[in-house]
């Protein structure tokens, strides 16, 4: 009997061969065009707004969001793909900024912001205009989550023994305050006027000026560049170990996913070890612990948390920004090069209004009335009324905020440095107009402008500093003759 099976099974397959290799060759070609197909509709503006409304609608319903968002997921990384020619951190800021203009597109610039749902699967507002970011960052006691930065738990990775680090503390605290107020005043560079100022980059051995695309490379002059300002110490010797250190942390970011015991103690090696020896030997290094000293405060301790953000932010984040930057003036870079030096300034401002390196304050910690945005009246998509806990984590986009064009700035997707409305940028968390209004860049009870970037000059100058070496092959004889274009008031 069995053999009578198969007898008769093999001679209906001989008899229908044909058929069915061509339908064994139709079935993956027909789910390939469905699936293009489908990934074809979500690319089309309309359709995926539509997707997004009904995802924003029932984001109290956590099955029907969360498919929704990996759906909305999927569209933004297919429509975003082509960027991946240019490089990770360009697909990274294709994808921001159509995760920053969702909210807007569905709720309109006025809203401010939109009901998402977080990490851990709260119900929380993700803020988008430029309005509703300044609610948060311009609150003198806005909290933040202990510590996280973006998705990333990142404590694993911090000096052994630090209970805290500064970017993860509450505006206001005594601590924070007092944190901000040694470093400001240990590091001259972190100062409006303080050094670097007018400086040429530090170029590492083998880096030329048109090696602007390489993010290596950038991120080498960066590197180099930072340490030499903010320490006045060489780190050519570390810049493989620290590109692979922003390597290993940076995916966290997106990820939730912190690094594995075996990289976390290669990056402690690196940061508490080799730059920490070299910077406690520099000039700078010797008066920073001598500062902390007199303050009654713990030198090793508070040197190894400055080095962490420094890596983190100061490097990571900078590089970030000049390289996104020369991506765009790459491809007229002849034109550009010839804009930069006109006055370098605005240009590297408005690089990173357009290029920001973070997504924002993220996360911030939601109180009674969801911050006063808009007086806590938050909404639906068809206007009705929703709320988010207290001690929720919301977040805000960057992206979003320095775009609105409800916030007089006209034209906010057009590169056009110097606009009259240029420090309204919110890169630096507050806008830059209001951070020159307090007496020291850590701006601790500072009320125009309460939690800046401690960092913001020094970026400002590396950057420019960056940029000028990248693009001094480029751009008319008439230009390069004004010089490199690293000077300027800032």
């Amino acid at each position: 009997q069995p053999l009578g099976l198969d007898y008769r099974f093999s001679l209906a397959a001989s008899e229908c061969g044909d058929v069915s290799r061509d339908g064994l060759l139709l079935l993956p070609l027909s789910l390939l065009l469905l699936v293009s197909a489908f990934l074809g509709l979500l690319c089309v503006p309309q359709v995926q707004q539509q997707m997004n409304r009904l995802r924003y609608q029932n984001i109290e319903n956590a099955p029907v969001a969360t498919v929704l968002y990996i759906v909305d997921l999927v569209s933004n990384t297919v429509q975003c793909s082509p960027k991946l020619l240019e490089g990770n951190i360009e697909w990274l800021t294709c994808v921001k900024n159509k995760v920053a203009l969702s909210g807007p597109e569905v709720l309109g610039w006025e809203a401010g912001a939109v009901m998402g749902r977080n990490f851990k699967g709260e119900v929380a507002p993700w803020v988008y205009s430029h309005a509703a970011y300044r609610t948060i960052v311009y609150d003198p006691s806005a909290r933040r989550t202990p510590h996280h930065l973006s998705q990333c738990n990142t404590s694993s990775t911090w000096p052994q023994g630090l209970d805290a680090l500064l970017v993860n503390m509450h505006t206001g605290d005594p601590d924070w305050a007092a944190r901000r107020k040694l470093f400001f005043d240990a590091l001259p560079a972190l100062h409006l006027d303080g050094s670097g100022h007018g400086m040429d980059a530090v170029v590492p051995k083998g880096v030329r000026p048109r090696d602007g695309k390489s993010k290596r490379k950038v991120n080498d002059v960066v590197g180099a560049t930072l340490f030499r300002f903010l320490f006045d110490i060489d780190v050519e010797a570390e810049l493989a170990e620290m590109f692979w250190y922003d390597e290993t942390i940076g995916p966290c970011i997106v990820t939730t996913i912190p690094p594995g015991s075996d990289k976390v103690s290669r990056m402690t090696k690196l940061r508490d070890e080799v730059l920490f020896n070299k910077v406690l030997a520099s000039s700078v290094g010797r008066g920073f612990m001598e500062l902390a000293q007199e303050r009654g405060m713990d030198g090793t301790m508070k040197l190894k948390e400055i080095l962490w953000i420094v890596l983190f932010a100061a490097y990571g984040g900078t590089s970030n920004v000049v390289h996104d930057t020369l991506s765009f003036a790459l491809k007229d870079a002849d034109r550009q090069a010839d804009i930069f030096r006109e006055n370098p300034t605005a240009y590297m401002l408005e690089g990173a209004r357009l290029f920001p390196a973070v997504a924002g304050m993220n996360p911030w910690m939601v109180k009674e009335g969801v911050e006063g945005i808009l007086g806590g009246k938050l909404k639906l998509p068809d206007g009705s009324p929703v709320a988010a806990e207290a001690g929720a984590y919301g977040f805000m986009l960057t992206s979003g905020a320095n775009r609105d064009p409800t916030d007089s700035l006209p034209k906010p997707a057009e590169f056009r440095p110097g606009r009259p409305e240029a420090e309204r940028l919110l890169t630096f968390n507050n806008e830059l107009q209001d951070v020159r209004k307090c007496a020291d860049a850590s701006t601790a009870g500072c009320p125009a402008a309460p939690r800046p970037c401690l960092g913001t000059w020094l970026a400002v100058r590396v950057a420019k500093a960056a940029l000028a070496f990248f693009l001094s092959d480029y751009g008319s004889a008439a230009t390069k003759s004004k010089g490199a274009g690293k000077t300027g008031e800032l």
